[in-house]
């Protein structure tokens, strides 16, 4: 996956095999008007971010889910590999 070709807008949070977390400019965020929960992010996972600990991923797409508030996401999009994710 090429991070280089993200917004600059777009700082990674967290990064391992099976995830990939993206957040929205959080140098500006202003924790003091809103709380943590509400700081734009897009995850990217291998398997649904539902899915209990421990089940079996085997053949499950990759996972694209933007996040706006704690009540406020947009339908997960599902890709075949990470990269098309």
């Amino acid at each position: 996956m090429d991070l280089e070709a993200l917004a600059e807008e777009w700082t990674v949070w967290n990064r391992t095999e099976t995830e990939l977390v993206l957040a929205y400019r959080p140098d500006v965020f202003d924790s003091e008007s809103f709380p943590a929960p509400c700081l734009p992010t897009v995850y990217l996972t291998h398997g649904k971010r539902t899915r209990r600990p421990g089940a079996d991923r085997a053949g499950e797409g990759w996972y694209v889910t933007l996040y706006l508030e704690p009540e406020v996401d947009h339908r997960a999009e599902v890709a075949a590999d990470r990269n098309a994710a």
